[in-house]
């Protein structure tokens, strides 16, 4: 079983409930810089499960050990990153609570500090 694949794919499906709830079902029911901010979070969700599809898949792959753990590693952060972003700004839509976004800021610089792990393992 590869956890990391489950995890990818469970964030590509929420990405796209939440794009297809947000157009058919919040959209005329928030305000139209919700809805954006929404489209925000949809659209860093959909990139990032793909990002994560690749990395879990590596693991299927004849990559030295070394590299995998370091990947798994990468997988992690942009988890952690692409969760607190674009889960907060779900959550503070959908329950009306805007001081939710205060974690929002974090997911983006977990999302910076993946890109710059993944350009230190560039280098390795």
């Amino acid at each position: 079983m590869n956890k990391s694949l489950i995890i990818a794919a469970i964030l590509g499906l929420t990405s796209v409930v939440m794009g297809s709830y947000t157009e058919h079902g919040l959209k005329q029911t928030i305000s139209a810089k919700q809805f954006e901010v929404m489209a925000t979070a949809i659209k860093y969700n959909q990139l990032y499960a793909i990002l994560l599809v690749v990395l879990a898949m590596l693991k299927f792959t004849n990559i030295e050990q070394n590299m995998a753990k370091r990947l798994n590693i990468a997988f992690i952060i942009f988890t952690i990153g692409t969760i607190f972003f674009s889960f907060s700004i779900y959550a503070s839509v959908l329950l009306n609570i805007r001081s939710l976004t205060y974690i929002t800021p974090f997911g983006g610089i977990s999302l910076i500090a993946g890109w710059c792990y993944m350009i230190w393992l560039g280098t390795r």
